[in-house]
């Protein structure tokens, strides 16, 4: 931009000029005159108040609210524009004061600035005056000459240095230089909180993964398991309806075997009538006739006395069996509630358990959100920091709450498969009672005999009868020892099958190392317990902080892993982790970790006392991470709380605060093949 000419100058509020004032200056030399106090330095001012914001000339001002116009009350702003022309265009400077009293500060204001009528900043203003060479130095105001003439050499340097705008130029580089420097330090702070950001957001997108292989496998779970719910279910109901068959047919039986006993019982009153009538006969007769007649009454009456002691017995056995019976409905009943009860706690804590799932869908997406909108701010910087460790806290809470509710949707399964098992055995009970039943008809049914008969077959019944009631005892011990003995099995195969379970992975880590010692399989280095070698002193604290982690296979790449895979899959040999070298990312400790790994009875990183191969830092850091190992629990007690630590006792303090000790189960040691 070229050298420019002042055109005109408009004036609004400005002093003493209470109304918008246009003072043109027309190409050479422009001359106004006046009266003492018409205004004529107040034009000079007017100049000043627009080219000199930051100028150390005065205006004739304590504050800048002082020269708006006091002629009227309303009036709170002044404005000046100044109007610069050169060859090939035209610009209008103006300046806006505006007074903004406020409760603690009545004298506050506003200051505005525009080029050509549109809102624009300060350093826009300095920008095109430096550009055209224009500053308030160019007015020489009343007095200045002869200052100039009667002052030093430095002060008059600094005005020359003013004029060819040199400490202009000096003061830019100052203030740029302190700027460089603040900036400076803001980088060096900001790369530290993006560092540790980039580092927590690896470890988010670690623990991203396996919750979303978790969830993964858990809706496969969850399916088979609703399959497996929703079959068992179906078989009880279809027990439940035989059971209900059977007690009908059984109703039906007991109405016909009481008809029958009623009958009998009519009988037996008619041969008492008969036996009464042949009583008074006999008392009319004598003689041997009459011994006959007692010896055969006799004996009808003593047939009598035990076919009525037959009907009571038999009689007996109905009303246990009608009790039986009313206990075994009011025991369907129960189960059919507590069937019922169960389903819906199950079809309950489905829906919570999608609720959850969900829950982590949101926060894996807000998880996302922060993610991309990480910037190069100091404050932003930290608010997403913050942010990060509150979602990670409340991933890590819907996790838990999510584990507890599939453990109570286990136990739920273990009760309703029991319910099976308790209506087998009442089913089982019932047929048992109904073929008791069918036998007291068979024998109700030979009392009805002609009195001949019932004399023939009394003692083949009784020894019958005799070796029957044996018969059932040594049946019913033989079932309880056979109860016994089925819940002895029952517990002996849940207990080899939870053995079965624990050792699952350690078969499969097994399997594998013996596909690639007989060549099955190629780019298979070891697992971690192999790769890694430990002090003696560390082998306890390292093997429990590892964990079942040593077992992870450590492969060239997921081609290599994804083969493995499929070998365990194939034959059944279990699972384990596999980390392929080429996607596995090295970690940086959190800024905790850098902290506590200094104190006093601290031994180190787990990761820096174990001796490897470089390559294979980023599997180690996988099974380690920032873990801590410390001397003893009562130093790791003082450290405790953002960092995982491990004495060498092998006490573990996770992250969350929560604290693992006690006896010490086997774990896999470095070393161990």
């Amino acid at each position: 931009m070229g050298p420019m000419y002042l055109r005109e100058v408009q004036l609004e509020n400005f002093k003493s000029f209470g109304k918008k004032v246009r003072i043109p200056f027309l190409p050479g030399f422009t001359a106004i005159t006046g009266p003492n106090g018409s205004g004529k330095s107040n034009i000079s001012d007017a100049i000043l108040f627009v080219l000199g914001p930051k100028s150390p000339k005065m205006i004739r001002a304590g504050r800048l609210t002082d020269l708006i116009y006091k002629g009227k009350k309303d009036v709170n702003y002044c404005k000046v524009s100044l109007v610069l022309e050169d060859e090939n265009e035209e610009i209008v400077l103006t300046r806006k004061v505006k007074r903004a009293p406020l409760p603690d500060n009545p004298d506050n204001y506003y200051s505005y600035f525009y080029i050509n009528n549109k809102a624009a900043s300060l350093s826009d203003f300095v920008h095109i005056l430096s550009s055209s060479n224009i500053s308030a130095n160019s007015i020489v105001q009343q007095g200045d000459v002869t200052a100039i003439v009667e002052m030093g050499d430095v002060p008059r340097r600094r005005i020359l240095d003013d004029i060819a705008g040199v400490s202009e130029f000096d003061r830019d580089i100052e203030k740029s230089e302190k700027e460089k420097a603040e900036v400076e330090k803001n980088l060096e702070y900001i790369g530290i909180i993006l560092k540790e950001i980039r580092s927590q957001l690896n470890k988010l997108k670690n623990e991203r993964d396996g919750a979303i292989e978790y969830k993964k496998l858990d809706e496969e779970l969850k399916k088979a398991k609703a399959m497996l719910s929703y079959k068992k279910r179906t078989e009880v109901e279809r027990e439940i309806g035989e059971i209900e068959k059977q007690i009908n047919s059984y109703q039906k039986e007991r109405e016909r075997l009481e008809s029958e006993i009623k009958n009998l019982r009519d009988a037996y009153r008619k041969k008492q009538i008969e036996l009464q009538n042949i009583e008074e006969k006999i008392a009319g007769l004598g003689g041997a006739e009459v011994e006959e007649i007692k010896e055969k009454t006799n004996a009808a009456r003593e047939e009598m006395i035990k076919a009525k002691e037959k009907i009571n017995y038999f009689t007996q056995e109905i009303v246990e069996g009608k009790e039986e019976r009313k206990e075994l409905e009011a025991n369907l009943s129960r189960l059919k509630k507590e069937i019922k009860n169960y389903s819906k706690r199950i079809d309950e804590l489905e829906k919570e358990l999608t609720g959850k799932t969900k829950s982590i869908k949101s926060r894996e997406a807000e998880l996302e959100k922060i993610r991309q909108s990480i910037t190069h701010s100091d404050k932003r910087a930290m608010d997403i920091t913050r942010k990060l460790a509150e979602i990670k806290k409340r991933y890590e809470k819907e996790r838990s709450a999510l584990h507890e509710l599939e453990l109570k949707r286990d136990r739920l399964m273990q009760q309703v498969d029991s319910l099976g098992i308790t209506i087998s055995e009442l089913e089982e009970n019932k047929n048992t009672y109904e073929f008791e039943l069918k036998d007291i008809k068979w024998q109700i049914s030979e009392i009805g005999k002609s009195e001949r008969e019932k004399r023939k077959g009394k003692e083949r019944l009784e020894q019958e009868l005799f070796q029957k009631k044996k018969e059932e005892a040594e049946i019913s011990a033989a079932l309880q020892k056979l109860d016994r003995e089925v819940i002895h099995l029952q517990r002996e195969l849940s207990r080899l099958k939870a053995k079965e379970d624990a050792s699952s992975y350690t078969r499969a880590t097994r399997e594998i190392l013996k596909a690639r010692d007989e060549g099955k399989i190629r780019g298979i280095h070891g697992s971690i317990s192999e790769l890694g070698e430990v002090d003696e002193k560390y082998r306890r604290a390292l093997g429990v902080a590892a964990g079942r982690r040593a077992e992870a296979i450590v492969v060239d790449n997921e081609r290599v892993a994804t083969e493995c895979i499929k070998y365990l899959k194939k034959n059944d040999y279990g699972r384990t982790t596999f980390l392929p070298l080429n996607k596995m990312i090295v970690g940086k400790p959190r800024g905790k970790a850098l902290m506590t790994v200094k104190e006093n009875g601290s031994l180190g990183f787990a990761l820096d006392l174990v001796k490897f191969d470089e390559i294979y830092r980023p599997a180690f850091w996988y099974v380690f991470g920032d873990t801590i190992v410390m001397e003893n629990l009562e130093v790791a007690r003082s450290a405790m709380g953002g960092v995982r630590l491990v004495t060498l006792d092998g006490e573990i303090i996770e992250t969350s605060g929560a604290m693992i000790g006690g006896s010490m189960p086997k774990v896999t040691s470095f070393g161990d093949a």
